[in-house]
């Protein structure tokens, strides 16, 4: 089996120590490890505190009890499972 990594060139200047780990990974794939170096900016996707818990639980409760009866095979059930 061949695995390839893709990546870019600029990302040939910053990847270090790159070799494949040969330790199982439960998946016909080996991990891969590799150093990136620098730093890279980190910024939060959403900040939990500013969420409404009562709201998602609730909205969680509704989509539950739909249970099997939603039929996603038109696009009005399909509408109604992702909202």
């Amino acid at each position: 089996m061949i695995d390839i990594t893709l990546g870019s060139f600029g990302l040939l200047e910053i990847i270090t120590n790159w070799e494949v780990y040969f330790e199982p990974s439960l998946s016909g794939h080996r991990h891969i490890l590799f150093t990136l170096l620098g730093s890279v900016p980190v910024s939060p996707i959403r900040n939990p505190r500013g969420s409404n818990w009562g709201s998602f639980r609730q909205s969680l409760t509704d989509r539950l009890e739909m249970g099997p009866e939603m039929n996603m095979k038109d696009e009005n059930g399909l509408e109604a499972a992702i909202h």
